[in-house]
């Protein structure tokens, strides 16, 4: 008997079989789902996305290929607000080197934000006089702690970093007022409690020092707060305010509230959050960061992102270590000293970029859901509607084509952008509706759309900028008829003062400040016109 050649027989048909069987399962098709996006129902409004360069700023102004890496961080990540560290009379060089960032960043980016937190503030206004220390907080002076000296301080600060390029347009007041380092790990921290006691000095008072000092200079920043660790601890803050109409928006950082390596865990408390905060003011996420190094990270820091804008509602999510030494941040830096010093994307850039780089301050979250659990969908358009970004998540292993509906938005131009563990970001096409997208297992995919907004009645055509000119009877009903000279005719002539009357209900057409024979001529040329989407003798201008 041949064995051997028995052997050798069976063990053909086994990898014959083994290969017939991987066929079959490549060939079968990706799993169907059906997600659709309404641009009529708007959530939060984006301040937009940014990272923190508190820290290796030395590193950065020093690297020989800082320009590639400006180029990536300001241009390419499509970057809103940058944050930096208030170290006034305490650490000069840091703001000369962040004002050298800012500078070159405006070349790439001249609408750039900055956002200012401080750490601490000197040493002379500090129980310990110094701005590390454990559990140190404000001085007292004559019994009572040095709020006002405090905000002075700050508005000397301001001055300074407007000197060098940053005009503040945000203020955190302090970092994570809640948290005091232990040594060895000591950083620049200064503890505040809500309220005011024998051991720490009051939060609510502290804002509402600093609100009276900044509040009659020019450009006065939005002011936040409180910019506590985590979602939990920020709620005893916010509630001890004194006067919560002197907060622009509420800031955070989400140390704590979850597990990073399991993203859904974080939703208990952006539920909470939400439903004590949300559409009071904007809610930001100023400081957060985990692992960066493996395409799990990256696929986790999305579905993070995802949860907090579409959960949370947040209107800004910043990053923390923008970049960092070693292997941190969403771009890693080698010794700028060494030799040969190079740099490193971190697969977390490219998940953040997803959301950074195609949408923009003053855009607003819109309806966006699908029929599959394994896909999370979110959207973003811009205030003129000719724009519309879409993420879709598909955490599942699997490939899923979905069928995507855009409701009242019609395109067209559309790329399509995907990050997986073989892909950075990269162009893979163009998105059709009629035509199912697939998306691969474990992938983020942006579609990035250029278009116009189709409204569906009257409100939603005005809500979308096409209200006519001379509609303007009745806070308009798409209809240019006699209601709408009656206007008209209540202000004929006028001959000033239109400005202080809501220009004249809307007569002053030029406006000029009168009602004359232009503005009747305007009118007049619209006479009888109407754009009401619901009625079919009506021309639409959009």
């Amino acid at each position: 008997m041949n064995t051997g050649a028995n052997s050798i027989s069976m063990k053909f048909i086994y990898f014959s079989l083994l290969a017939i069987l991987l066929l079959s399962f490549a060939s079968i098709p990706a799993l169907a789902a059906t997600g659709q996006v309404d641009v009529d129902t708007a959530y939060q409004q984006l301040e937009g996305f940014g990272g923190a360069g508190a820290w290796y700023e030395g590193w950065l102004t020093a690297h020989p290929k800082k320009n590639e890496i400006y180029d990536l961080l300001f241009e390419e990540l499509g970057l809103d607000i940058y944050r930096v560290r208030n170290t006034y009379d305490y650490d000069s060089g840091y703001i000369s080197r962040s004002g050298q960032i800012v500078t070159a960043a405006r070349v790439r980016n001249p609408m750039l934000k900055i956002m200012i937190s401080s750490w601490s503030p000197p040493g002379y206004l500090k129980s310990n006089g110094a701005p590390t220390g454990y559990n140190s907080t404000l001085k007292k002076d004559g019994g009572g702690y040095m709020y006002e000296e405090f905000a002075e301080w700050w508005a000397d600060s301001l001055a300074e970093f407007a000197s060098h390029g940053m005009v503040a347009d945000y203020v955190n007041m302090q970092n994570e007022p809640d948290f005091s380092p232990e040594p060895p790990y000591e950083w620049d921290s200064c503890r505040f409690d809500p309220t005011e006691n024998s051991t720490f000095a009051g939060y609510n008072l502290a804002f509402e020092a600093l609100y009276d000092e900044l509040t009659g200079m020019a450009n006065f920043p939005k002011l936040l707060a409180p910019e506590a660790c985590n979602m939990g601890s920020s709620v005893g803050y916010i509630n001890a305010l004194i006067d919560e109409s002197d907060v622009y928006g509420y800031a955070h950082h989400y140390y704590g509230d979850g597990n990073p390596d399991n993203p859904d865990t974080f939703i208990p408390s952006m539920q909470n959050f939400a439903s004590q905060y949300y559409g009071d003011k904007p809610l930001l996420q100023t400081e957060f960061s985990a692992g960066n190094s493996t395409f799990t990270d990256a696929l986790n820091l999305a579905r993070l992102m995802h949860n907090s804008l579409t959960v949370e509602g947040v209107s800004a999510y910043l990053y923390w270590d923008l970049y960092w030494e070693g292997s941190g941040g969403l771009v890693s830096l080698d010794n700028p000293w060494g030799a040969d010093p190079g740099y490193t994307i971190n697969p977390v850039y490219y998940a953040f970029k997803h959301y950074s780089a195609f949408t923009d301050p003053n855009w607003y979250r819109v309806g966006a859901s699908t029929n599959s659990g394994n896909l999370r969908i979110s959207a973003f358009k811009s205030p003129d509607y000719t724009e519309l970004s879409i993420i879709i998540i598909n955490d599942a292993s699997f490939n899923i084509s979905l069928s995507l509906s855009l409701g009242d938005f019609n395109p067209t131009g559309s790329e399509v952008y995907r990050t997986s563990d073989i892909e950075d970001t990269a162009y893979v096409g163009t998105f059709n509706e009629s035509v199912p997208i697939v998306l691969p297992g474990e992938s983020i995919t942006t579609i990035s759309l250029t278009g116009s907004y189709l409204p569906s009645n009257c409100a939603e055509a005005k809500a979308a900028g096409y209200r006519l000119t001379s509609d303007i009877g009745g806070d308009g009903d798409c209809y240019v008829n006699y209601e709408d000279l009656a206007v008209i005719i209540d202000y004929w002539p006028t001959t000033t003062g239109c400005g202080g009357m809501s220009n004249c209900e809307g007569a002053d057409f030029e406006p000029d400040g009168d009602v004359d024979f232009i503005d009747f001529r305007t009118f007049a040329l619209q006479w009888a016109q109407c754009n009401d989407p619901q009625d079919p003798g009506c021309t639409p201008n959009w």
